[in-house]
């Protein structure tokens, strides 16, 4: 039976500082990383108050990155020309001192959105990402039953 208490090891649980992020094969440190995925369902309707069923849905998921001046044009370059148009893995490891990984990975993320805001300040330069992500599996566990990919 799985192990549903509070996760931690010895009173520690992940922090920001417990999350590792691989982009395209490398390391990269970042200054946040979000994402999101959903899959809502079609209603089917009848000439009924209520609903007569529903579909599987459409699953959708996107996310952002936070990444140091430094580190965008570091990933820029290795993804090179055109790199608004590839498609390239995300992984993030989260781990507790001493505790098992946990890995959720990014299928096929693209660079859809970059915004540079920078302004007078003692803040390391950063820029936003938004990316367009076909797929997340957390924890190796598949978003929808029978994946094609």
């Amino acid at each position: 039976m799985a192990d549903t208490s509070f996760p931690n090891v010895n009173g520690i649980t992940c922090d920001f500082a417990s999350v590792r992020a691989n982009i395209d094969g490398e390391n990269y440190f970042l200054g946040s990383i979000n994402y999101s995925h959903e899959c809502t369902p079609g209603e089917v309707e009848g000439n009924d108050a209520m609903l007569l069923g529903t579909t599987t849905g459409r699953y959708k998921a996107n996310g952002s990155v936070e990444v140091y001046k430094a580190t965008a044009n570091a990933i820029r370059a290795k993804l090179g020309d055109g790199y608004l148009t590839k498609r390239f893995p995300i992984t993030v490891n989260y781990q507790p001192p001493g505790g098992a990984v946990m890995t959720d990975v990014l299928e096929y993320a693209r660079i859809v959105k970059e915004d540079d805001s920078h302004s007078k300040g003692t803040d390391a330069l950063v820029e936003k990402w938004d990316l367009h992500i076909m797929k997340i599996v957390k924890n190796g566990v598949q978003p929808l039953p029978n994946p094609l990919y």
